[in-house]
């Protein structure tokens, strides 16, 4: 899943630096100069030297808050914080599930996980 967000970026990244360095776009070249910075801004292109080397993090523990977010415009999610490290889990888990403890692998700077797994007791 982190690879399909982040190969788009790149690929528009470079795109935009070739048309950048071609003199014939003339004043469009101001609009993909800004398409650049924002694209330098996401911050999933960061973490691909740790997901290609796979330098995960790796957090267990019981979630000290946990609360569902349903924002009007994207993804709805349950937030949760253990040892003071924010993550978001897909819906489809149960509360009281959540509460059991997580297993959670995750990318640094983004902190987009990649596996997580229920504690059993």
């Amino acid at each position: 899943m982190y690879l399909i967000i982040t190969i788009p970026i790149l690929i528009m990244l470079s795109l935009s630096l070739f048309i950048l360095s071609r003199k014939d776009f003339g004043l469009q070249r101001f609009f993909y100069i800004g398409c650049t910075f924002i694209m330098f801004l996401s911050n999933q292109w960061i973490d691909l030297y740790s997901f290609v080397k796979k330098n995960y993090l790796v957090i267990e523990g019981v979630p000290s808050k946990i609360e569902r977010l349903e924002p009007r415009y994207g993804k709805r999610c349950w937030e949760i914080v253990i040892n003071d490290v924010k993550l978001s889990l897909p819906l489809k888990l149960k509360k009281e599930e959540i509460k059991r403890g997580m297993e959670i692998q995750y990318l640094p700077h983004s902190k987009f996980i990649l596996k997580y797994k229920v504690l059993e007791k």
